[in-house]
This record gives C-alpha cells, structure tokens and sequence, in this order.
C-alpha cells in the first residue's frame, strides 16, 4: 500500500483549487493531480469551491493529458 503525505495532498488540492479559480488553468491543475496521484472523486471530496463545470472541465483536461 502507497503511502501518501497528507499535507502534500492538501497543498496539492489548494493549489489545483487556485490554478482553476484564478487563473483558469485546467491543464496545469490536471498535471498536479496526475503528479500526485489524486483522483477526480478525492478533490472533489476535499473541497466545495469548485463548481461542476469546473470538475467536468478538469477531467476532460485530466483524460487529454494522459492520452499523451
């Protein structure tokens, strides 16, 4: 079983959170949860400031980025 630094993770999400709000920059979010190995449900359940659209959004960038 992989161990995962929490406070990492955390910064992971706030980061992802920051680059989709502020400077709408889904492929580089979506490059940090590849990264760090987060997945779409586990963001999703670490924070409420992302809306659907945000979320399908970043999958769609999520699903290009690993088809590369």
């Amino acid at each position: 079983m992989q161990t995962v630094d929490v406070n990492n993770s955390n910064n992971a999400v706030v980061t992802v959170v920051n680059l989709i709000k502020k400077e709408n920059n889904f492929e580089k979010a979506a490059q940090i949860l590849i990264e760090n190995n987060i997945s779409i449900t586990q963001l999703v359940g670490r924070t409420f400031r992302l809306s659907m659209f945000d979320v399908a959004k970043l999958s769609d960038a999520i699903i290009i980025l690993k088809k590369r």
